[in-house]
């Protein structure tokens, strides 16, 4: 909240950065950003701003400091005996450690957006504009107007096979792209597919990708985050992986588009350790509808390692090319 009002008060007094303005309509927030609407000064065009929070603001320099007290006061002290305090009442520890988390804010920020503009694609989000202030920077991208796909599921329910296989297509063509340029995303879910009203589809967050360039074909990815009900079994498992691990994300994206279910859990019932030794075990239940030549798919890509389809594999399969064929 304390940032929040500090980032209101900062746009309230000017809302253009750049070329766009930012509105009020607040659409999406996490742990260091805020996502807000915002138009084209010129032509109204209406865009998404996510603005990250680059410098950790300190009490003291705001009108938003924190009560007399509390453990981000400048006479709190976890014992409750004074401490030596910079001039606005931080200890040089602490004040140490706010620069550190703002420095490995903007490093992060700034190794997302170049991944994202190595990767020229039309279902890939692209930054429009970057704007960097002393504690903020800007990110100016595509308003997709249907938000993202988990959130639409939610709303409206599973697909038809045929639009599925619509949407599914432009999600593999953008993650294959991915692969051949060497970015695993790393964190493949429903949440970062953002869909508009004319079933385009964009694939966003890069967070937590990969850029594997400089790395030799043999070497494994040690990193585990991303989210449970989507990763593979090495990432719950905490084992060496490669880019594949994508792959299997993108198969729990496809059948919980078909069934608004995922495979391996339960929303609401299924602990973590239930579901990973349903993924280990690699065993789950097939609705009905499914065809066959849908489950064949998902089942080399919902699969072990090894087992798992390469690109052409998937682009090429029988199921995703069904309705070009049906029009032959």
């Amino acid at each position: 909240m304390y940032q929040r009002r500090l980032l209101a008060k900062r746009l309230g007094s000017d809302p253009y950065i750049g070329d766009y303005k930012i509105m009020e309509e607040e659409i999406g927030e996490g742990s260091n950003a805020v996502v807000r609407m915002a138009e084209h000064a010129t032509t109204g065009n209406r865009v998404v701003c996510k603005v990250l929070i680059k410098k950790i603001s300190t009490p003291g320099s705001s009108p938003y400091g924190s009560p007399a007290g509390s453990p981000m006061s400048p006479m709190y002290t976890p014992s409750g005996s004074p401490t030596s305090c910079s001039p606005m009442g931080i200890s040089p520890a602490l004040m140490a450690s706010y620069q550190t988390l703002a420095q490995k804010v903007k490093d992060e920020t700034y190794r997302e957006i170049n991944i994202m503009n190595k990767l020229n694609h039309e279902n890939i989000m692209k930054t429009l504009q970057v704007s960097e202030e002393n504690n903020y920077i800007f990110i100016f991208m595509d308003h997709m107007d249907e938000g993202d796909l988990y959130s639409y599921i939610q709303k409206h329910g599973s697909f038809e096979e045929s639009r599925a296989r619509m949407l599914f297509s432009q999600m593999a063509s953008a993650l294959a792209f991915c692969h051949e340029a060497k970015v695993c995303h790393h964190d493949i879910k429903l949440e970062n597919f953002v869909i508009d009203s004319h079933s385009g589809v964009k694939l966003i967050d890069f967070g937590y990708a990969i850029d594997y360039t400089t790395k030799p074909d043999t070497e494994s990815f040690h990193v585990f985050n991303g989210s449970p009900a989507y990763s593979a079994p090495e990432i719950l498992d905490r084992k060496a992986h490669d880019e594949t691990v994508d792959v299997f994300s993108l198969g729990i994206c496809l059948y919980y588009m078909m069934s608004a279910e995922f495979p391996f859990c339960d929303e609401t019932r299924t602990t973590y350790d239930q579901l990973v030794r349903n993924v280990r075990q690699g065993k789950f239940c097939w609705p009905d509808h499914f065809s066959p030549s849908l489950r064949d798919l998902l089942s080399h890509m919902i699969a072990k390692r090894n087992l798992r389809y390469s690109w052409k594999q998937i682009l090429s399969h029988p199921w995703l090319n069904e309705d070009t064929m049906s029009l032959c």
